[in-house]
């Protein structure tokens, strides 16, 4: 199948993910069969996980379980923890930062994330549409301290190759944009996404003045897997260059040892830490949440066990800031 089929394919209910993963029925007692926000799970990422093994790290980031419905955990949560709704200047466009536009190219993903910050973001009334695309465009030639576009989502590497190119090459073509930066979790999820067409659009020649940047999200070594390890080096040898952003999250990545390990993977594969984020509180997702405390001394530990280039900067996002919030310096 080709990565089109791929993200359209995979598991949509517990009880298939949890029968291929042949998780015995007496470990299922506390997931969550009937859920608002749908399971969404790649085949290509569900084969990582750890068969017989309901406590596998891959698999309690996209297993809806009973804890995302507990009243007193998430009596602390919302459905907007960053406000963003607040933002949205136009459709289709955040305007968070004085000098950066977060564009939300597609409101699709391949995965649906329990933790997701945009679980309950209005995507269908919020997503770019090509009417929109033109407009945003007049207003960046217009709007000259705009320096940097996020393509963002859902997920950005959802669109064809051919209408990624057009707003790319769009982007370009502004005096002001010196950079673009590309979220996504697609090519974790499905590594067939890095295609050579794409490969063509989004690396760095001399004789551009605009430089992308690819910025991951991987929250565990265990989701570098052969194959997207060598696609991530072969394209960061051809001249991409690739950022790695996680989130702490209880039960999958809250130890120093397995953060350690997903930065060297990480680096073996071309792609350098970026940052490490404190949980979005978000509603559903508050049984991942690492209490702050202990993520600044995992966090604190880490500085000592790794070399500076590698140590992912522990950061939240706090609405209404001017940019992500440093928290290791709160560190004893």
């Amino acid at each position: 199948m080709n990565w089109q089929q791929q993200a359209t394919s995979g598991f949509r209910n517990c009880s298939d993910l949890l029968d291929y993963l042949e998780i015995p029925n007496t470990d299922r007692s506390h997931v969550l069969e009937h859920h608002r926000f749908s399971m969404k799970v790649p085949l290509s990422f569900a084969n990582r996980m750890n068969k017989n093994d309901i406590h596998c790290p891959l698999l309690k980031q996209v297993l809806p379980i009973a804890a995302e419905n507990d009243g007193i955990t998430q009596s602390q949560s919302v459905p907007d923890p960053l406000q963003e709704r607040e933002f949205l200047t136009a459709p289709g466009v955040l305007h968070k930062f004085q000098n950066r536009f977060l564009v939300i190219a597609s409101g699709y993903c391949p995965v649906n994330c329990r933790y997701c910050f945009r679980r309950e973001f209005d995507y269908e009334n919020s997503a770019l549409s090509l009417a929109d695309w033109n407009q945003r465009l007049n207003e960046l030639k217009n709007t000259p301290d705009i320096e940097e576009v996020i393509l963002s989502g859902g997920d950005p590497l959802t669109l064809s190759d051919r209408r990624l190119a057009m707003i790319i090459n769009d982007l370009r073509q502004i005096n002001s944009i010196k950079a673009i930066r590309i979220h996504t979790r697609f090519p974790v999820m499905i590594p067939d996404r890095l295609t050579d067409e794409l490969l063509e659009i989004v690396r760095w020649k001399n004789t551009e003045s605009v430089r992308i940047t690819i910025v991951l999200h991987i929250n565990h070594p265990n989701e570098i897997n052969d194959e997207l390890h060598k696609k991530l080096k072969h394209w960061n040898q051809s001249g991409v260059l690739f950022l790695n952003q996680s989130v702490l999250l209880k039960g999958v990545n809250d130890s120093v040892l397995t953060l350690k390990k997903l930065s060297y993977r990480c680096f073996e594969s071309g792609v350098m830490p970026y940052y490490l984020h404190q949980l979005d509180r978000v509603s559903g997702a508050m049984h991942f949440e690492v209490p702050l405390s202990e993520g600044q001394k995992i966090a604190s530990e880490l500085r000592t066990q790794l070399p500076g280039y590698l140590v992912p900067l522990y950061v939240q996002e706090i609405p209404h800031a001017k940019s992500k919030v440093p928290l290791i310096s709160m560190c004893n």
